[in-house]
């Protein structure tokens, strides 16, 4: 089963948690959401053009109509729906983005709603 994740801040560190889940686990991990208060433009020229770990090695496009990007082509593309805002991280629309794990990161609660937080 794919475990389905969101992460919450795309700057540096949260760019290179997806790639290590796109690289490592692609099978295993899909990153379902992202969240930040960048617009979805930015952030995925900053995620294609990184000057230390180089070009994403897969195509990326953009929605932003949907604000959603995709990641690949095929059966294992990804499509990753982009959440802007000040929003804390329990004010955030989990539900309609149907994650399975939010992972506790420094003062954050996991989402009481789902299994295997």
């Amino acid at each position: 089963m794919v475990v389905k994740v969101a992460i919450n801040g795309f700057g540096r560190i949260g760019r290179l948690v997806f790639r290590a889940c796109r690289k490592l686990y692609p099978k295993d991990v899909q990153v379902v959401a992202i969240h930040d208060l960048g617009d979805i433009k930015t952030n995925v020229y900053l995620l294609k053009y990184d000057t230390a770990h180089r070009a994403f090695p897969e195509p990326v496009t953009v929605d932003e109509a949907k604000q959603e990007f995709t990641v690949g082509e095929g059966a294992d593309k990804w499509v990753v729906k982009s959440i802007g805002g000040r929003l804390g991280p329990s004010q955030l629309p989990w539900e309609g983005v149907r994650h399975r794990c939010c992972p506790r990161v420094n003062r954050y609660l996991p989402y009481k709603g789902r299994e295997g937080c």
